[in-house]
């Protein structure tokens, strides 16, 4: 406290009887202070959990002084005011504390003693003063002001709160229909898949068969053109036995008879090695050209089914890549 007079005051709780006095002349404004120190069963007693300590004095003309102390560790300190000494005579005085827990502890009464100045022409009119009360009226309408803050504040958050649980469920749902479109999606394709190679195998088996036909074909043909020759190489040979009969004949009329007769008959045997040489080489040509369309005729080819493989397998890189899956290395 800055004032240069302390009147040090003890109020026993156990003793409610006993006013301790002090006497202060009318108008020592600002240059005096109470210290206050409770007592209780001889111990000071404890100001840990007091939360508001005020002085309530009353006067002599009944008009009330209601004004704030200062907590200085065990020590409970007024400063005294022009109106708590406005009037002369005994101004009756209590200390009123305020706990935390909104418990409430009066103490006993102090007296202050109000003597008078020889001449004071500015006495100033005795009024109620509430300091005390006039500051915590502001302080709880300050604390109001606050809570409806924070309450409009709640309620703000709560609205943002909802607002964000709504969005966060609707994009929820929208995820699970994407996930779910996917699944269909990924079990189509991998229906389509199965399909493909189901049909790829086929066509895959067919072609082989028909590669292994015009392979066999191609190896009758092959045998035909041997035979055919084998054939010609057999008339070659008689027309030139002929031809040696005939020569034979010549040189020997005795035998040219007998020579001619063998003669015609190796010619006959020429003539139906080369008939059988043709027939051999046109079966050849047959095989062959029954060989060519198993490899690669318009339809029921080798090269129809490796065709409509290449164009299925194209089908199904076309919906992969649709659906935007990776391609594979």
């Amino acid at each position: 406290m800055r004032n240069n007079i302390v009147n040090n005051m003890r109020l026993d709780l156990d003793h409610e009887r006993t006013r301790p006095r002090i006497s202060v002349r009318q108008g020592d404004t600002k240059t005096r202070s109470l210290h206050f120190t409770l007592m209780q069963s001889g111990k000071i007693y404890d100001l840990s959990d007091v939360l508001v300590a005020a002085v309530s004095i009353v006067k002599p003309d009944g008009k009330v002084c209601y004004n704030d102390c200062v907590i200085d560790g065990s020590e409970i300190q007024y400063e005294v005011t022009t109106q708590t000494i406005n009037v002369l005579g005994e101004c009756i005085g209590q200390i009123e504390l305020s706990m935390q827990d909104g418990a409430v502890i009066t103490s006993p009464e102090f007296v202050i003693y109000v003597y008078n100045k020889i001449l004071d022409p500015n006495i100033i009119e005795s009024q109620n003063e509430y300091k005390s009360l006039v500051q915590q009226v502001a302080q709880a309408e300050d604390y109001c002001n606050q809570a409806e803050q924070y309450k409009t504040l709640s309620e703000n958050a709560e609205r943002n709160i909802s607002a964000m649980e709504s969005g966060f469920t609707e994009k929820a749902t929208a995820l699970e229909e994407y996930q779910n479109e996917i699944s269909g999606m990924q079990e189509t394709l991998r229906q389509q898949a199965d399909d493909a190679i189901t049909l790829i195998n086929q066509s895959v088996t067919e072609a082989s068969g028909y590669a292994d036909r015009a392979k066999s074909s191609a190896t009758e043909a092959a045998g035909s053109a041997t035979g055919a020759a084998n054939s010609a190489a057999g008339a070659a040979s008689s027309a030139a036995e002929a031809a040696g009969s005939a020569t034979g004949a010549a040189n020997s009329a005795a035998g040219a008879a007998s020579s001619a007769a063998e003669a015609a008959g190796s010619a006959t045997e020429a003539a139906s090695s080369a008939t059988g040489a043709a027939g051999s080489a046109t079966g050849a040509a047959s095989s062959a050209t029954e060989a060519k369309n198993y490899a690669t005729g318009d339809k029921n080819s080798a090269k129809f089914y490796y065709e409509k493989t290449l164009e299925l397998f194209n089908s199904l890189q076309n919906v992969i890549d649709s659906i935007g899956y990776p391609k594979g290395e």
